[in-house]
């Protein structure tokens, strides 16, 4: 048992060194952005409407803290990356093994996400979180600083 925990530990580590700049990067242009413009998402901060992923990180959280019906509400697509990273996790770190379904599923919860988006985007703009839209964008700028 504790060998196999060494393993799993060795292989997050070994992970964590290899994409160590795309980590630092990602961590950088997280707090950076949420702390210069309050927003992280790129598609918010360049047009002001929400991109198909808006809401799974608080939704993430929302499973995670058992608030199953928020998680829900925030964005359903949450559920399907919920089970896919639990995927990710159990074949890369535990199982130490490439899963031969994972890119099929990975792809299906991609059109599951845009499917959810498409229908929030329709059903709830511009009235619900997280399909709103946000004047503090830089195409919002560019066009009213022109005119």
């Amino acid at each position: 048992m504790i060998d196999a925990l060494k393993n799993v530990f060795k292989r997050i580590w070994s992970d964590i060194k290899k994409y160590k700049v795309g980590i630092a990067i990602c961590v950088i242009y997280y707090f950076l952005t949420l702390n210069l413009f309050k927003a992280s998402c790129p598609c918010i901060l360049l047009t002001g409407f929400p991109c198909p992923g808006c809401g799974i990180t608080r939704s993430l959280l929302a499973i995670l803290t058992f608030r199953f019906k928020y998680a829900f509400e925030t964005n359903p697509a949450s559920y399907a990356w919920f089970f896919l990273i639990l995927w990710f996790i159990f074949f890369r770190y535990i199982k130490g093994q490439r899963s031969r379904i994972f890119y099929t599923l990975l792809t299906i919860t991609a059109i599951i996400t845009i499917g959810v988006y498409i229908y929030g985007m329709v059903k709830y703009f511009p009235n619900r979180i997280p399909y709103v839209y946000t004047t503090h964008n830089l195409f919002h700028y560019t066009v009213t600083r022109s005119h």
